[in-house]
């Protein structure tokens, strides 16, 4: 199922120019790696992992680490080990090979077709490893993230689920909600990471048992495409991150990311408005599961797993503004309610700061959806009222206490109410308009 991609509010015309930058920049990093890569290279010649020991994090603390402002470490005995079904390592690598005087390194295995493959390096008694989740192909280069004291705890996780024979979790789940801040307390009090690791799980089982609740509608082949898929946004963003020279570029990677997870769903046929209720399904459990943990690590997770969730509710409410016909002042509410909402979220310093953060944000599009869908205040009033409603039903229903079942059903039953209440509003004569406005309001009230 944190803190710090952007460092202001955007105003739209300036989240024009970042858009335009983050095509710059992967285009950049696309060329880059296939510069670098041996496209035409023999069958069974080996395959090649590229990257980066930055060795020690001075981010700690931060939503997302900065890898590109540490300097390498030079000398450091790099080699590939693949993790075995009991969470032992077995070296694969055709030889070690030392980082250079940048920390960057290549080495080489005759493995092909083989993902989540991990880069070990050490110095003295110091370790740090990395999981590369492209898969390796004989002849081809692929890029790991750079190797820290962050990168080294997801990967003791990644290590960790695997031992405990957690299929559902994999490494972009870890990635997702494993902080530089989070790292560092799980650094320090080791016992924690059996604690993380089995939230990790139970938000992986849930996100799961959500995909094939019939009441969602997603088919098996659509799943495993949106599994697919944010295996592709994972391996572009180590990639784009190994890439980056800057902060700026290490934002864009990560803004990249966010859009290539959105995409996992659009291209299996899906929508962002199912994203979101996955997702806000996964995260209840998740939220619900680490709630045991020390007050700063359990708000830690609750500020990154809500972070995670106001930039995909940006895409998907901006998505049901344009199927609603939204103007573009609307629009440009959205994006910048979006934005601010994303902000606050990882300036937050309590979960009241959060709450506040989301009633804000939903005052902004209830006010613009009550101008696209034509009803009046009184109207606006009646419907916010039984929205409310059904919202405190599914609070009372996904307690910490509650099964990972029950809080699936509850989530169902909670969108069936929502939908049911917008059709009593609108009527069913135009089911598109119909849909997306369900979808808004579906987003705005499952938030608590």
């Amino acid at each position: 199922m944190k803190t710090d991609i952007y460092k202001r509010v955007f105003s739209f015309d300036k989240a024009r120019r970042i858009i335009l930058s983050l095509v710059v920049f992967s285009v950049i990093a696309i060329l880059s790696g296939c510069a670098n890569s041996n496209p035409s290279g023999p069958s069974g010649s080996p395959a090649t992992v590229e990257g980066k020991v930055s060795g020690s994090n001075s981010s700690a603390g931060k939503m997302f680490k900065s890898t590109s402002t540490e300097s390498g470490v030079q000398g450091a005995t790099v080699i590939l080990a693949m993790v075995k079904a009991n969470g032992t390592l077995q070296t694969v690598s055709k030889a070690a090979v030392q980082t250079d005087i940048n920390g960057k390194f290549d080495v080489e295995t005759d493995l092909s077709g083989i993902s989540n493959l991990v880069v070990i390096a050490t110095q003295g008694t110091q370790q740090w490893k990395a999981v590369v989740t492209s898969q390796v192909q004989s002849g081809l280069k692929v890029y790991s993230e750079p190797l820290d004291d962050q990168t080294t705890i997801k990967t003791n996780l990644f290590i960790k689920a695997k031992e405990n024979n957690d299929g559902n979790v994999t490494y972009a789940e870890i990635e997702n909600y494993v902080s530089s801040g989070i790292a560092s307390e799980i650094e320090s009090d080791s016992s924690m990471e059996n604690e993380v690791e089995a939230s990790i799980n139970a938000e992986a089982n849930a996100e799961a048992e959500a995909a094939s609740n019939s009441a969602l509608g997603i088919t098996q082949a659509q799943w495993n495409s949106v599994v697919n898929g944010e295996a592709e946004a994972e391996a572009s963003l180590e990639r784009n991150l190994y890439y980056a020279n800057n902060q700026s570029d290490d934002d864009a990677a990560h803004s990249s990311y966010f859009q290539g997870m959105v995409n996992a769903y659009l291209n299996a046929g899906l929508s962002a408005d199912m994203y979101i209720k996955v997702l806000e399904i996964s995260e209840r459990v998740f939220l619900n599961s680490t709630a045991n943990l020390n007050a700063q690590v359990a708000f830690s997770f609750e500020q990154r797993a809500e972070y995670i969730k106001a930039v995909i509710m940006n895409y998907a409410v901006q998505s049901s503004f344009t199927a609603l016909g939204a103007s573009q002042a609307e629009m440009n509410d959205a994006i910048n309610a979006g934005v601010t909402l994303a902000t606050s979220i990882k300036s937050a310093t309590s979960a009241s700061d959060i709450s506040n953060a989301y009633t804000t944000y939903q005052s902004t599009i209830e006010s613009d959806m009550s101008v696209m869908i034509g009803i009046n205040s009184s109207m606006m009033s009646n419907m916010d009222s039984n929205l409310a409603g059904y919202r405190s039903t599914l609070q009372a229903a996904v307690t910490s206490n509650a099964s990972a079942t029950s809080v699936v059903n509850a989530y169902a039953a909670f969108y069936a109410s929502v939908k049911a209440e917008m059709t009593s509003v609108m009527g069913v004569s135009n089911a598109a308009r119909l849909n997306a406005a369900a979808n808004v309001m579906m987003i705005l009230y499952a938030s608590f």
